[in-house]
């Protein structure tokens, strides 16, 4: 090797050396001082245009129940309003009286909607024999007695 090679080589590896203890001892006399530094808060990130859509909701109030069902005109002429019986009104011709003609629609209605019932009348204190029979529209008609007709609804 040449005189030039070894002294280069020499040079850069005492500046080398040199350069690493330098840095070193700038390393460990700031590490001394070092202060504990507060985390920065995070960069929000870029804010982006957000388009909403507005949906209207209207709010429906459920149907108010069905009114009880009004009386119906009996399918018979010559009938009057007897009472009330368990799905309407009660329609008695003139030999009825108004406490059986309610007391022919509860029996039919308790009976299940039978052909024939035997029903009680408080007025004469006897039992009589009715026979129902759908008439159409929803009115049941009984017939029997002492010549007693009734109308009435039933479902």
């Amino acid at each position: 090797m040449k005189p030039i090679a070894i002294i280069a080589s020499t040079v850069g590896g005492v500046i080398l050396v040199a350069g690493i203890g330098i840095g070193a001892a700038f390393v460990f006399s700031h590490h001394a001082s070092v202060q504990p530094v507060a985390a920065a808060a995070p960069i929000p990130s870029p804010t982006h245009t957000r388009h909403h859509h507005h949906t209207k909701i209207v709010v429906v109030p459920a149907p108010a129940a069905p009114a009880a069902p009004a009386a119906q005109a009996p399918a018979s002429s010559g009938l009057r309003y007897a009472g009330q019986g368990p799905n309407g009104g009660v329609y008695a011709n003139s030999a009825t009286s108004s406490p059986f003609a309610v007391a022919v629609a509860d029996d039919y209605a308790g009976g299940g909607g039978s052909d024939y019932e035997a029903v009680y009348s408080s007025v004469t204190g006897q039992t009589y024999g009715m026979s129902y029979q759908y008439v159409g529209n929803g009115t049941i008609e009984a017939t029997g007695g002492n010549g007693a007709l009734v109308q009435f609804t039933y479902p």
